[in-house]
């Protein structure tokens, strides 16, 4: 008798066990709170500011567990242009929202239509830009191939002719009959190239997104909902901009350093120049070509003799 009762009893333990935490997640929800951030969303909706609104309607849904701050949030989602996650979200509630008594998301349906669709139009768009982008680099690398073929055979008919002319280029120069110099000129090239290496560096250009990024999550904190919006650790992605804006401050430095020294060394040789250390006229030419990357920059120097 005393066996048979064990298994009744065990579960009724749990049974009042399961009441207790239920109870008491009932009791740890906060509608007011929730409706305080429903408010918010629908005010931030307005504005144009999605991204806020989501934030906040998931605030609100963790608050109460009510389907509609969900709906409103997918389409805060799909406002902000964010259709992947839009549609991550109306996967996982879809079937809660279509069993719903009141019938209120019946038109889900033609949502995941628009999202899909959505999705559909963005890859395509993001892949013509792809191609784009290579066509216009493959554009740029004939360019200079040609560019450099007529260079070469603006050289070989100087050379057969005698004709001093000047050879095309970023930037060129020539020595001319006992009034060039070509180290001083080489040096006066670098210069300028490294400075607006360091010009570029400088500006914050090619990181402005990052600039823009670490000064709101420094003013406003990480709970900003515009402090790396996209980035699952905010820290840690605030860490690396650092870490890229200093380099990016190094290298303005480091370039604007050897810039002015190239050119002030070559301006001085410049002027100290005996003129007879002038090279033939007809036989030296020099093609400057400064280069940049997010990273990186400097010149490429070819000598023709």
């Amino acid at each position: 008798m005393r066996l048979n009762t064990l298994p009744s009893r065990f579960l009724a333990t749990l049974l009042a066990t399961a009441l207790c935490l239920g109870s008491s997640v009932v009791a740890m929800a906060d509608p007011q709170k929730a409706a305080e951030y429903y408010q918010s969303a629908s005010t931030a909706y307005q504005n144009g500011d999605y991204m806020k609104s989501a934030d906040l309607l998931e605030r609100a849904y963790a608050e109460d567990p009510n389907l509609i701050y969900q709906y409103n949030r997918i389409l805060a989602l799909q406002a902000a242009g964010k259709y992947d996650r839009a549609m991550r979200v109306l996967e996982v509630y879809a079937g809660p929202m279509k069993e719903d008594a009141k019938k209120r998301f019946e038109d889900v349906p033609q949502i995941r239509a628009q999202l899909e669709k959505q999705i559909a139009e963005k890859k395509k768009a993001d892949a013509e830009k792809t191609d784009e982008k290579q066509n216009d680099h493959e554009n740029q690398e004939e360019t200079a191939q040609n560019h450099n073929q007529n260079d070469n055979q603006n050289d070989n008919q100087n050379h057969d002719t005698g004709n001093p002319d000047t050879t095309k280029g970023d930037v060129t120069a020539h020595t001319g009959g006992g009034g060039s110099h070509l180290l001083p000129v080489v040096l006066i090239g670098s210069g300028v190239a490294l400075g607006a290496a360091a010009g570029v560096f400088g500006s914050g250009v090619l990181i402005q997104y990052k600039l823009d990024q670490a000064d709101v999550c420094g003013k406003n904190g990480f709970d900003d909902p515009n402090c790396y919006p996209d980035e699952p650790d905010k820290e840690a992605a605030y860490d690396y901009d650092q870490k890229v804006i200093k380099q990016h401050r190094i290298l303005t430095i480091a370039f604007g350093a050897a810039g002015l020294a190239a050119a002030v060394t070559g301006v001085l040789l410049w002027v100290m120049a005996p003129e007879d250390d002038v090279p033939d006229a007809a036989k030296t030419g020099l093609v400057l070509t400064p280069w940049f990357s997010p990273t990186a920059g400097g010149a490429a120097v070819r000598i023709d003799f």
